[in-house]
């Protein structure tokens, strides 16, 4: 978690990134992808449960066919950020700074990430598959932000 630092998350959003991070180690990955997060972000955040993004779709749609074909591998240990995942930190972190609603508190100069930082940050890239799972339940961002009450 050296990307940004603890210090740059929520108790919330940094709890999710520490949950995707054991469910990947659980499945055998040798990364935490924006899969896991989602993953993660779908037990943190009620709004995407009423929308149907629960854990189950989630592991159903995104994580089971990541381990189809995975080799078995080391279960304990850090499971670092993919590049993708380490983009969707990043991003977060413009989130973060460039909506001032009221899930962000402050830090110094910066705003702390939060989960819904994490969401927007998922749903700013239509390359990943998370993004396509959100978008088939909730929309693309801009109908996030709405769902959220970000403008």
């Amino acid at each position: 978690m050296t990307l940004l630092g603890i210090g740059q998350f929520t108790s919330q959003a940094l709890a999710v990134i520490t949950g995707a991070e054991r469910m990947a180690r659980s499945l055998g990955h040798t990364s935490t992808r924006p899969e896991h997060i989602l993953w993660a972000l779908a037990g943190a955040m009620p709004i995407l449960q009423k929308y149907g993004v629960t854990h189950g779709e989630v592991r159903r749609r995104l994580l089971s066919p990541l381990t189809q074909g995975t080799a078995e591998v080391s279960t304990s240990g850090l499971v670092p950020l993919s590049e993708d995942a380490k983009t969707v930190v990043r991003r977060a972190a413009d989130e973060a700074n460039r909506h001032n609603h009221p899930h962000n508190r402050r830090n110094g100069n910066r705003h702390l990430i939060s989960t819904e930082d994490l969401l927007l940050a998922i749903m700013k890239d239509s390359g990943l598959p998370a993004f396509w799972l959100v978008a088939d339940h909730i929309g693309d961002y801009d109908t996030v932000c709405e769902t959220l009450g970000i403008t």
